[in-house]
């Protein structure tokens, strides 16, 4: 994470101590988050580590387990929070994400106003984008999306400026943090208590809220945004069922040439939503981000000859010139090489992100 404190430098060098959260790295598509308390142990498919093991040792330390087994020690940043956070709603991935900061053109100093908090993926990144001196206000009419929000972020964003997302879940009866994987970077919540919305807000704020987010309770389409945010904010960000009927309030928030974005799953939405934009705002854009990941791994060159003797229509010219240029390729015909494919199986349709700047006054 960023630090907070402007007058702290960057640097992911800095050792683990007692109370940090971590990431802890299994393999590619298996990651958890886990605090580190001296005598405490992990225990999983690849043996038992103590916790006392972990501190002191920098981020990105590979450590071994009483059997051998190794895991990595990763800083929690928003892109791996994204992949191990609590899903209490559907969130916005990777590949949205950094769109959305892109053309919102979001920089430190900004001013950030979204409704529809849901589990806060999206959140998380926009207050590194905005930190140290901007600030996230975020709205859901859901109040206990928003309490629990609220609890994540006063111990996530209270100690970004160690890297830490230091909170203490388990004190409150939270067990959050056991995923299952399901698929590549696809986790599967395995056990929520309810004990969150049992806990009081002044729980809550004795965590020590962040000064870059804050969370509230507030029904969006049918309010608006809080006036006093009138020409303050540098962007705004909607997720919601119906977001024309927000769209209004919106425009009013923004400064003059104030970017706009809706995130919406459905065509129709989309459709509705730039009618009401064509009122207030111009420049309007809708896109749909489609992300396609490789496969990297080493072959041999001669299973693909093999392939290409058999093939129908194959090329025996090229054959005779690769045969005849000597012991070199001899040598290296047998020599692994690394190539790269697509991934049989991609992420599909996520949702349509439509951008609109606010008109200027004439």
């Amino acid at each position: 994470m960023l630090p907070v404190d402007p007058t702290k430098k960057l640097s992911f060098t800095r050792s683990i101590s007692d109370g940090d959260l971590v990431i802890v790295y299994e393999k590619y598509d298996t990651m958890k988050a886990v605090k580190v308390c001296a005598g405490s142990v992990l225990e999983n498919r690849f043996g038992l580590f103590k916790h006392s093991d972990w501190i002191g040792k920098q981020f990105g330390s590979k450590v071994f387990s009483s059997k051998g087994g190794f895991v990595y020690l990763l800083a929690p940043t928003p892109e791996l929070w994204t992949l191990v956070l609590s899903h209490r709603t559907q969130i916005l991935y990777i590949a949205d994400i950094s769109f959305v900061i892109m053309f919102l053109e979001l920089v430190p100093g900004c001013l950030v106003l979204e409704s529809g908090t849901g589990s806060g993926s999206l959140t998380t990144s926009l207050a590194r984008a905005v930190a140290p001196k901007g600030h996230v206000y975020t709205f859901d009419f859901h109040e206990q999306r928003a309490v629990s929000a609220r609890f994540v972020y006063g111990f996530a964003f209270q100690n970004m400026k160690t890297f830490s997302l230091e909170y203490e879940l388990r004190e409150f009866g939270l067990n959050w943090f056991l995923f299952d994987s399901v698929s590549p970077f696809v986790y599967k919540l395995k056990t929520i208590r309810s004990a969150a919305h049992e806990t009081s807000e002044e729980d809550f704020e004795k965590t020590g809220l962040s000064n870059v987010i804050t969370v509230g309770v507030r029904d969006i389409q049918g309010e608006g945004f809080p006036d006093e945010f009138s020409g303050r904010a540098d962007s705004v960000f909607l997720d919601l069922p119906q977001p024309w009927l927000a769209i209004p309030s919106a425009a009013k928030m923004l400064k003059q040439d104030g970017v706009l974005c809706s995130f919406s799953p459905c065509i129709e939405q989309v459709q509705r939503a730039s009618e009401t934009m064509r009122s207030s705002f111009t420049d309007i854009r809708t896109f749909e981000i489609l992300l396609r990941t490789y496969e990297v791994r080493e072959w041999k060159l001669d299973d693909f000859q093999g392939d290409e003797a058999g093939s129908v229509g194959s090329h025996p010219r090229k054959r005779r010139q690769r045969s005849s240029e000597g012991s070199n390729a001899q040598e290296t015909t047998g020599s692994p090489t690394v190539m790269a494919r697509p991934c049989s199986e991609t992420r599909g349709h996520t949702g349509y992100l439509t951008f609109a700047r606010l008109k200027c006054l004439s």
